[in-house]
Formats: structure tokens, sequence, C-alpha cells
């Protein structure tokens, strides 16, 4: 079955594997290409950029993945996780007669976000998702790093700039999809050299 995407106006196909899905979860045949439907999923969560603003008090600086003019309660990592908020006092009840996404709409003005995950670290402030690092800059999940800078995936490593899912390397620039290396200056898809 050929659709024309609501969005992009491109065509896109429904195959009779996805009609036969669709029947068996109860859902209705998609209006969006399958390019358009990603951006949607994708759009509740920001893993490329971090900014500067005002915790859900508007007293504090923090750096966040939800950009200021958001209107978004967000918390400092630590407060978020601790005994000092209880979850409850966000809960809504489901009311069946309104539609599902203006309650879900309104729950997102309410609920609390954290800023960003830096578990264990020394001198990361501008990283996302990070444990048991030092000095690391814009660098986005993972944990034991040291002097990491530009980097998304990568673990176990020390001296790397603009690296991507790679762990246990030292001494890289330009690295995606490596693994126990080190002191090569530009790699891509290469792995125990």
């Amino acid at each position: 079955m050929k659709k024309i995407c609501e969005v992009s106006g491109k065509e896109f196909e429904i195959t009779k594997t996805d009609l036969k899905f669709y029947k068996k979860m109860k859902v209705p045949i998609p209006k969006l290409c399958p390019k358009e439907r990603q951006r949607r999923r994708q759009a509740f969560i920001n893993l490329n950029n971090l900014y500067s603003r005002k915790d859900w008090t508007w007293t504090k600086k923090i750096i966040s993945p939800f950009s200021a003019d958001k209107d978004f309660n967000v918390l400092p990592f630590g407060i978020w996780f601790s005994d000092k908020i209880n979850g409850k006092n966000y809960a809504r009840e489901f009311n069946f007669s309104r539609w599902f996404f203006k309650q879900f709409n309104d729950l997102q003005k309410v609920e609390l976000r954290w800023d960003r995950v830096v578990y264990n670290s020394e001198n990361s402030h501008w990283s996302l998702n990070i444990s048991n690092s030092k000095n690391t800059y814009l660098v986005i999940w993972w944990d034991s790093l040291e002097d990491t800078y530009y980097c998304d995936n990568v673990s176990r490593s020390r001296d790397v700039c603009d690296g991507n899912e790679s762990s246990d390397i030292s001494l890289w620039y330009e690295i995606i999809q490596t693994r126990k290396s080190n002191r090569v200056l530009w790699c891509y898809l290469w792995s125990k050299l």
C-alpha cells in the first residue's frame, strides 16, 4: 500500500507485515512517513546541545540539555534523585474523556526533569550522562574518561578528541568505532589495532 506523508508530502510504502502489526496492536495506519515518525520520537530528547539556564526555582544557574526558552521544570540531578522531591506531587489522574496528548502535554509542563547526569566526575561541567571522568568537555554518554573532548559514546579512554562509539583508546583524534588502540591521528571503523 502506498501513502503520502502529511508532513513531507513524499510517498512511502506500508507492507503487508506492517498492516498485520498495526491490526494486532489495534492502532491506525500511520499518516506520516518513517522519517517523520522518527523525528517526532526524537523530539523528546536532546543529546547534542547543552545550555546555561536557571533551575526550577529560577535562582541558580545550571547546565542542561533544555534551553531557557523551554517551559520545563529542570533541577540538578542530585536533587532530582534525592528524597527532597516527591514525584507523586506531580502525578495526574488519567481522564478517559479527554484526549491523551492534551493530558500528556499538561504533564510535560509540570513534571520535573534533571539537568544532566555527571556522576563522580571532576571538571566535566559541560558534559552529559557521564561518570568517573576527569577534564571532559562536550562529552555525551559513557564513563571512565580523562582529558576527552567532543565525544559521544566513548568509554575507558584518555586524551581523545572527536571520538564516537569507541573504548579503551588513548591519544586519538577523529575516531569512530574503534577498540583497544592508541596513538593514531585519524581512524574510521577499525578495531583492535
